[in-house]
């Protein structure tokens, strides 16, 4: 499976658990969803993006 597409499906299932818990009324940080999406529409300008993909597959 292409590491992007792992990386798609992680966004979706931390976004769902987001707003499972916005509908139980707890507010969280979803920065790192949108460091998340911001990352896929931009990877392919990175020499090397390694580092920021295992940063964000990892949190």
């Amino acid at each position: 499976m292409d590491a992007i597409t792992e990386l798609k499906k992680k966004a979706i299932k931390d976004f769902q658990k987001f707003l499972n818990r916005l509908e139980l009324g707890y507010v969280d940080d979803y920065s790192t969803i949108l460091n998340t999406i911001s990352f896929i529409q931009t990877c392919r300008y990175f020499d090397k993006p390694d580092k920021i993909y295992e940063f964000l597959i990892n949190n």
